[in-house]
């Protein structure tokens, strides 16, 4: 498992204004984290369910059908984007003081390339084997 972390965190890395990230279950587990901010990932972790559980609450009332992500600024300028992805969540620091879109985008298409659309989780965990598609 710490092998596929270790990819997973090289290659979210690897995007231009990602400082750092936390990926963890629906219920609160850790799957993986890399970050230097001084807030513990179990903190991160908590927070990370209860907005989602929160965005969930308003999307069912407002009428609408899903939430893309929220975002969370810090004072010092840094913010942490939460997207949900398949029952998880993907918690991504950006160091820098304005929302920018191409950040998102970039976050998407990550998502994308990790989460295939017909899976249960992230295609790059052990224990979230894809099952092929069948027509």
């Amino acid at each position: 498992m710490a092998v596929v972390q270790e990819l997973f965190a090289n290659r979210i890395l690897q995007i231009q204004g990602v400082g750092g990230f936390i990926l963890i279950q629906g219920d609160g587990q850790i799957l993986a984290s890399k970050t230097d901010m001084s807030t513990r990932p179990q903190t991160l972790a908590a927070m990370m369910i209860l907005s989602g559980q929160d965005c969930n609450s308003l999307r069912k009332t407002m009428g609408f059908s899903r939430y893309h992500y929220l975002m969370v600024s810090r004072e010092k300028g840094e913010k942490l984007y939460v997207f949900p992805v398949q029952g998880h969540f993907l918690g991504v620091i950006h160091r820098c003081p304005d929302h920018d879109p191409a950040f998102v985008k970039n976050i998407k298409q990550f998502i994308q390339d990790v989460f295939p659309a017909n899976g249960n989780g992230p295609a790059a965990l052990p224990g979230n084997r894809q099952k092929p598609c069948r027509n």
